[in-house]
């Protein structure tokens, strides 16, 4: 016979018999929110990467202030480049190839959700050079070759201070990609209707921005979801610590479990602390809409 139960790291505080139902209530929440945690982290993974893409940039075209710049010094950047590049671009892949059967798993039974998350993709294919780009791109960089062909910098001055600002620019050569047969036509004649010399890093801030808008709409689609699963899980840690609010030292427990067991063994234990953690990721990456209109100096 099975039962279930409330029960925290605290020894001296004896477990709060919970029913069966409350239990499968509980188990089911749990196994949304890491649906949505799983989703959650898969982005972060990737903003990170994007991050140290740009930071690449930043501290390469620092150093040239610095130290001069040797054929060697340069292509050793340029590989440093590709490699933040090559994980941006995995990363992607993964949120993306991932993100419908996560979708799947969350919205159940609501198509109309599932349906309007699918399509994102298709959409910022549709509309978005940037995007069409690096989708190209991540293909040719499995299969042919490191993303970045030439990386040169590029130093302009202020009207009215004449300060030198200067750039570190990752580039593509048009012709390299032209003898890969498989890249992708379509997207080799829209870069070629581009002003040369092709500029790599307009079109992956383009495709950010476009990663950005599928996980706001993916956030807009299961927050309902969400809110229900936090609001269980909730429920349920507010109701033991009800029930137990006298602790050791008077200290909130720092963990929380609920747990089916079968005479002395564990069938399954969830930690009721664990849902917060999406909702952290979420606040660390809050200012999508922003994310690549700033221009950060030294």
């Amino acid at each position: 016979m099975s039962h279930y139960e409330i029960r925290s790291n605290f020894k001296s505080a004896s477990p709060v018999k919970i029913s069966e139902e409350r239990f499968v209530e509980i188990d089911r929440a749990d196994r949304g929110l890491k649906e949505i945690l799983g989703v959650e982290e898969k982005f972060h993974v990737l903003m990170e990467n994007y991050a140290e893409f740009e930071e690449a940039l930043y501290k390469e075209a620092f150093k040239t202030v610095i130290f001069s710049v040797s054929e060697e010094s340069n292509m050793l950047a340029r590989h440093l480049i590709s490699r933040r590049l090559l994980n941006l671009l995995s990363s992607a892949k993964l949120y993306l190839d991932t993100l419908p059967q996560h979708g799947k798993r969350i919205f159940e039974n609501k198509i109309g959700n599932f349906s309007k998350l699918r399509s994102c993709a298709d959409q910022a294919y549709d509309s978005s050079l940037g995007y069409r780009v690096m989708e190209a791109l991540r293909n040719y960089s499995q299969h042919r070759d490191l993303p970045v062909h030439v990386l040169t910098s590029k130093r302009t001055r202020t009207k009215h201070d004449a300060r030198l600002s200067i750039y570190a620019v990752p580039r593509l050569d048009l012709l390299q990609l032209s003898q890969d047969q498989a890249f992708k036509r379509s997207v080799l004649a829209e870069l070629s209707q581009a002003k040369p010399p092709v500029t790599l890093t307009p079109f992956v801030r383009d495709y950010i921005r476009e990663l950005a808008k599928i996980h706001g709409q993916f956030r807009s689609l299961s927050k309902q979801f969400q809110d229900e699963w936090n609001s269980i899980m909730g429920r349920a840690l507010a109701e033991y610590l009800m029930k137990k609010p006298h602790h050791p030292r008077r200290r909130t427990p720092s963990q929380i479990w609920a747990v089916a067991r079968e005479e002395n063994r564990k069938l399954r234990k969830i930690d009721l602390f664990y849902s917060a953690r999406s909702r952290g990721l979420e606040e660390n990456t809050k200012r999508l809409s922003k994310i690549t209109n700033h221009n950060v100096s030294w």
